[in-house]
């Protein structure tokens, strides 16, 4: 049975807003997922995402659900361990097992992602097959061929 919806790996950036519009646009529901590294307490990620969610529900006229996640220790056992050259990577990896686990539970099939290759160090080709291989859902790149200028302008 398909269920029509996706999770959006929501940053603080534009890229993935601009990724999540590009789906919702197209009928699919939209659930956000953001991790955040703030300091305990600091609730400015939770805040600026929950009106990034408010902002792309209207946009696409349907409700975005958003869930967020403490990655903060995940973040820094990376970079104890000297991995910090692949923290981006390592986080990123996290984040789709998070949303993986939550696309089973709202009854998503995919997940989206709001990367454009080569726009980062992280968004290498390799860097980007190293990222799917952490879950075994699909994973949607919307963005995949945009350069900064065309995000700019959809957004």
């Amino acid at each position: 049975m398909r269920s029509n919806r996706m999770v959006l790996l929501l940053s603080g950036g534009i890229d993935s807003p601009v990724a999540g519009y590009l789906m919702g646009r197209q009928g699919i529901g939209i659930t956000a997922l953001s991790g955040f590294v703030n300091p305990e307490g600091d609730e400015g990620h939770v805040d600026k995402m929950r009106k990034v969610a408010g902002s792309l529900s209207r946009s696409i006229g349907q409700q975005v659900d958003l869930y967020v996640f403490e990655q903060r220790i995940a973040q820094s056992v990376f970079a104890s361990k000297g991995k910090s050259a692949l923290t981006c990577v390592l986080c990123k990896r996290t984040m789709l097992r998070v949303a993986e686990r939550l696309c089973r539970e709202v009854g998503a099939e995919a997940i989206v992602m709001g990367d454009s290759l080569g726009q980062v160090a992280s968004q290498t080709l390799q860097n980007l097959q190293t990222v799917e291989q952490a879950v075994s859902m699909p994973i949607v790149w919307p963005l995949v061929g945009f350069d900064k200028v065309d995000i700019v302008r959809i957004a």
